[in-house]
């Protein structure tokens, strides 16, 4: 990312809290973003989950990987 793609950016300066819609339990699911991190947590409970946003993107990586991987088994299995 270049200097000039950051420029319409919001850098996190305090937590930000978003309410997804996302149900787990019943309760959504809230994301907490921090400077270095985020945490996740069920609406109406106090426990935490914090994830840093490298884990986070190696994750997405690595399920991207994954579903590649499975396509391409997939189309071989075609041909045969």
């Amino acid at each position: 990312m270049t200097r000039k793609d950051t420029k319409h950016m919001t850098r996190i300066g305090r937590p930000i809290l978003r309410e997804t819609a996302v149900r787990e339990r019943g309760r959504p699911l809230l994301v907490e973003l921090h400077a270095g991190f985020m945490a996740l947590r069920l609406k109406g409970t106090r426990q935490r989950w914090p994830i840093s946003y490298e884990s986070v993107f190696w994750s997405a990586v690595k399920l991207a990987a994954e579903t590649q991987r499975e396509e391409r088994m997939k189309d071989r299995k075609r041909r045969r």
